[in-house]
Order: structure tokens, then C-alpha cells, then sequence
């Protein structure tokens, strides 16, 4: 789900991003995936996406709001820190 306001937008990742392990191997399974291959390529979708744009990525299972940049094909996720 995509929110925006005043200009600034954020990614609710649901259930595509389950552990913050997902966020630095999109490409990876687990248990919880129930179609594992369709579930691989649309979290790298998103996340690429949330990278190129980088957007805020917000998961219900993630302890912290992130945002993104990619790097040869490698996620970089530095923590944000608001005031």
C-alpha cells in the first residue's frame, strides 16, 4: 500500500515483508511463504521500487521505518532517526 501526504510517501510493505532479514535478501524464503517464488518476486519489486524512489517502507513486523538505496543489486537499508 502506497500513503502520501504533503508530498512524502510511504510503502506499507503488509505481509511481503515478514522479517528484517527480507529487507537485506528479498531474494530469500521462509517458512511463512506460502508460494515462496511468487512471494520472492514481489518483495524484490517492491523493494527495488522503494529503493529507486526511496520511499519510507513500513512493516507491521518491523521494529523501525526504513528507506533504501541499491547497489549492484545489494540493499542498503540505514535506519531512520526522526526528530
Amino acid at each position: 500500500m502506497l500513503a502520501a501526504s504533503k508530498g512524502e510517501h510511504l510503502i506499507y510493505a503488509g505481509d511481503a515483508v515478514i522479517q528484517e532479514i527480507n529487507l537485506r535478501n528479498p531474494q530469500g524464503s521462509h517458512l511463512l511463504d506460502f508460494l515462496p517464488d511468487n512471494s520472492t518476486r514481489k518483495r524484490n519489486r517492491l523493494l527495488s521500487e522503494a529503493a529507486h524512489t526511496r520511499e519510507v517502507v513500513v512493516a507491521f513486523n518491523l521494529p523501525n521505518a526504513e528507506t533504501s538505496s541499491m547497489d549492484d543489486s545489494v540493499f542498503e537499508w540505514p535506519q531512520l532517526v526522526f526528530d
